[in-house]
């Protein structure tokens, strides 16, 4: 697990987003490789 702290809670979404896409590109999808997301179900909804 990683703790990060930022000043805000746009520079949380931001940082949120970019870490999401870069394991995404790492990942290398293909057409016979899919990258899988689980996000949790809230009552809340998260912005990013």
């Amino acid at each position: 697990m990683r703790l990060v702290i930022l000043d805000n809670y746009d520079l949380a979404s931001e940082w949120a987003a970019k870490y999401i896409c870069n394991r995404i590109i790492k990942f290398k999808p293909g057409q016979d490789r899919y990258f899988s997301l689980g996000l949790p179900t809230v009552s809340r909804r998260i912005l990013l």
